[in-house]
This record gives C-alpha cells, sequence and structure tokens, in this order.
C-alpha cells in the first residue's frame, strides 16, 4: 500500500467521523446527503464490502448499502464518534486501523468505548474491502501480518 493509499484511509474516517457528527445533529438530512457522506462515496469502490465485527451481522455492499446500515445504527446511538488511533501499512495494498469506536445508546445513554481493529484493501485509489475485528491477532492475520 503506497502512503497515498494510507493517506485516503485515514481521510475515509475523517469523513465518517464528521459525517457521523452532522447525521446525530440533523438526523432528518439522510447520512448520504450530508456534505462528508457525499465524499465517502468517491473514496469507495461502487462494489465495496464492508464486514463489521460482529458474526451474525451481514456484510453490506456497495456505497448505498453502508450509508443505509450506518443510518440505521444511528437512530440507536447518538454521540458516535471514530477516532484514528494507528494505521499501520500491511502492504500489497493491505492496511490495518486500530480505531476507538465512542457511542452513546440514543434510548438508555450508555455509554461503550471500544477499541476496533479494521483491515482495509484498497486497489485503484479507491477502498474495496472494510473488515473489522474485535481482537487484534484475528485482525494481523487478515491483514497478512
Amino acid at each position: 500500500m503506497s502512503q497515498t493509499d494510507v493517506q485516503l484511509v485515514r481521510a475515509y474516517f475523517e469523513d465518517l467521523d464528521r459525517a457521523l457528527a452532522s447525521y446525530s445533529r440533523s438526523p432528518d438530512v439522510p447520512f448520504a446527503d450530508t456534505p462528508d457522506g457525499k465524499r465517502l462515496r468517491e473514496r469507495l469502490h461502487p462494489e465495496v464490502v464492508w464486514r463489521p465485527p460482529f458474526p451474525t451481522e451481514e456484510e453490506f455492499r456497495g456505497y448505498d448499502g453502508i450509508t443505509r446500515a450506518l443510518a440505521v445504527w444511528s437512530e440507536a446511538v447518538e454521540d458516535w464518534r471514530i477516532t484514528v488511533v494507528d494505521l499501520v501499512d500491511a502492504g500489497g495494498g493491505w492496511a490495518l486501523g486500530t480505531l476507538r469506536i465512542h457511542t452513546r445508546g440514543r434510548e438508555s445513554g450508555a455509554a461503550v468505548d471500544q477499541t476496533l481493529f479494521t483491515v482495509f484493501e484498497v486497489r485503484d485509489g479507491q477502498i474495496v474491502l472494510i473488515e473489522d475485528h474485535l481482537d487484534r491477532p484475528e485482525a494481523l492475520e487478515a491483514a497478512g501480518l
């Protein structure tokens, strides 16, 4: 993975974090219609696949599938923030991100702070795979490290 690809992944998360914050403040504006949500579309391959960290979750395909999932989950939580702690070039178009996720239940008010390990595949300047893991060794293996 080139430095340009690493910057692409970092920019993806910066846009995503801002889009989630905008959506949380104004849930009447569809997630995909926020300025940052629109920028995300440019960073994602049309057939991008997102695999959430929970084995019972389906994978989401394409920008529309990902934004629908984010909008549904955003209805259940508020103050959803994502911070990139570390981003490692794994070579061959792959990267591993260590992320800090913070959410607060919209109804319960319960705060959740969690570390997430995300594997990315970048091809031709776009993200084609986003695969979340709760376990670092599992993520390292998936990234080929």
